[in-house]
């Protein structure tokens, strides 16, 4: 029985492990997904809306794959490449990230303010560069009577 719960616990391990992995990657594609969805970024980075374009096929066949799936257990299993994959799009999301914090940067150097201002919010400034409206939306002024 030893042997059979040692096996267990270390299967279940792996798992804990796996599905960790496979979460961080799923925030970093959810962040990075709403900023190369953007014409104007995707535009300014070419290289890197490439490489998150690669990233986001494989993504895709991962999660409809695990999709037809009943049970994690089985996908984990069964799917040997799963872990390589997993640390492959991971390792690619995070040169894009490395790419999209330097364009940042440079944006900071370009306009002093942007040291000011967090990285998401800078993104939809630029992301809108061509709405000035969704840039900075009119206040309603309340009457007072």
């Amino acid at each position: 029985m030893r042997d059979k719960v040692a096996r267990w616990s270390s299967m279940l391990a792996n798992v804990g492990e796996l599905l960790e992995n496979w979460l961080s990657l799923q925030a970093t594609w959810i962040y990075l997904e709403a900023v190369f969805s953007s014409g104007d970024i995707a535009r300014q980075l070419p290289q890197e809306s490439k490489r998150f374009s690669q990233v986001d096929k494989m993504y895709a066949k991962i999660m409809s794959k695990a999709q037809e799936v009943e049970y994690v257990l089985e996908y984990v299993r069964t799917a040997d490449d799963l872990r390589k994959s997993i640390a492959y799009m991971t390792e690619q999301l995070e040169l894009c990230q490395k790419s999209l914090s330097g364009y940042l940067e440079q944006k900071r150097n370009q306009f002093f303010r942007f040291y000011f201002v967090s990285d998401p919010v800078i993104l939809e400034i630029l992301s809108q560069s061509s709405d000035p409206a969704g840039i900075q939306p009119r206040q309603q002024t309340t009457q007072l009577s």
